[in-house]
């Protein structure tokens, strides 16, 4: 019974070695396409991530060239910015330099209209003055007259001729 037994349960134990061993090799079989499978994804990743790290040095490049343009940039600004700034300063120097030209300005104008004036009331006085002396020439001439009249009329003094004769170069 024992032998009949071992031959009975050989042939199953065999059997279930054989299926085990399949599996086993099935597994393996599996385990091995996974692997091949995650060799690939990970040669796959491992490319995509040098090409990545590619990207990222292009990047950190296009960026340190950015910085050196905004650098460049920044210092354009504060040129222009202090050019803006003396400009805006020389400006108010003119401003106040137009201010104190038109003060002065004024002051000329009304420098001139006294003068003017001064100068009106002048002629206005060389006018009078004028008028006087034409005046005063023709009493005189009068008064001459007179005189030679009345010596005229003595017989004893001599005749003496002066005539004042209007002058207009005095004024």
């Amino acid at each position: 019974m024992e032998n009949e037994e071992v031959n009975h349960y050989a042939p199953l134990y065999i059997q279930r070695q054989e299926s085990i061993a399949v599996e086993f090799m099935r597994k393996s079989i599996d385990l091995e396409i996974k692997v091949m499978s995650l060799t690939a994804a990970v040669q796959e990743l491992e490319q995509k991530f040098e090409e990545s790290q590619k990207q990222v040095e292009i990047q950190n490049d296009m960026m340190a060239q950015a910085a050196k343009g905004m650098e460049s940039l920044n210092s354009e600004k504060e040129a222009v910015e202090k050019e803006r700034d003396d400009f805006c300063i020389q400006i108010k120097d003119l401003q106040k330099r137009c201010d104190q030209i038109n003060l002065e300005k004024a002051k000329v104008l009304t420098d001139l209209a006294n003068v003017e004036q001064t100068i009106n009331n002048f002629k206005k006085q060389s006018e009078e003055l004028k008028k006087e002396y034409t005046k005063q020439t023709e009493e005189l001439n009068s008064l001459y007259k007179e005189n030679e009249e009345l010596r005229g009329k003595l017989p004893q003094l001599k005749k003496k001729t002066i005539v004042l004769e209007k002058s207009d170069d005095m004024f």
